[in-house]
């Protein structure tokens, strides 16, 4: 850069002094988004490890590998989903059960169309609807400890020691511990059988859809863990 002869050497220093403090300034921007940016798009990419290390087993209860034979099981089905009838069904075969138990809210079972529509869903799952039992659960919060009394009063007064429990896996822990609340004074064993539908513990984090699953169980378990158990 070229400057007339008459043109202050303090103004000149500046100049070059104002310039080189932006070059500087504007290379550690760029090596601090390049960090930035690098960082972020290594988060994305370990996500999926990051969060089932971290947050999966704070709401999942650990996956069983094989299932152990009960007679007694009871399924977590408070609406009569057909889907969930079915996951009962193959868990039954599988360890062997001889008394199937569905949960049902006391407002369903006071309604004789959601009551008969639930029966048509177990009987579509191909359950022996004859043979079918309902554990009536109040509507009542904090729901999951209220249903898992009631469940664990009623398997007491038939006199079981212990029974199989269907839930869904990101649902799991927080079941398990509302039902061994009740369940290890009276000497009753819980078997945890966790279903797994299209948005479980080994996806959930890659889509929003799936975090509408997970966030509101992330909640209510620190709820529990603070507040209810």
């Amino acid at each position: 850069m070229n400057f007339p002869q008459s043109y202050p050497q303090t103004l000149k220093t500046k100049l070059f002094k104002t310039v080189e403090k932006r070059v500087l300034t504007l290379q550690a921007k760029l090596i601090l988004s390049t960090f930035v940016g690098f960082l972020l798009i290594t988060l994305w990419i370990i996500r999926g490890w990051v969060l089932r290390t971290v947050v999966n087993p704070y709401i999942v209860d650990e996956i069983p590998t094989s299932y152990p034979h009960c007679s007694n099981l009871v399924v977590e089905n408070w609406t009569g989903d057909y889907e969930i009838f079915a996951f009962a069904k193959a868990f039954a075969e599988s360890t062997h059960a001889q008394t199937v138990v569905s949960t049902m809210y006391e407002s369903v079972a006071k309604h004789p169309r959601l009551r008969q529509a639930t029966l048509l869903n177990a009987w579509s799952a191909e359950l022996d609807t004859a043979s079918l039992v309902f554990f009536i659960v109040p509507f009542q919060e904090p729901k999951t400890l209220n249903i898992a009394k009631a469940v664990v009063d009623s398997a007491h007064k038939r006199g079981w020691k212990e029974f199989s429990l269907v839930t869904r896996d990101m649902h799991s822990r927080r079941s398990r511990l509302c039902y061994e609340k009740f369940a290890k004074p009276l000497g009753i064993t819980v078997h945890l059988l966790p279903y797994e539908r299209d948005f479980n513990h080994q996806n959930w984090f890659e889509s929003i859809t799936g975090w509408t699953v997970a966030f509101p169980e992330i909640v209510k378990q620190l709820y529990y863990d603070l507040f209810v158990l």
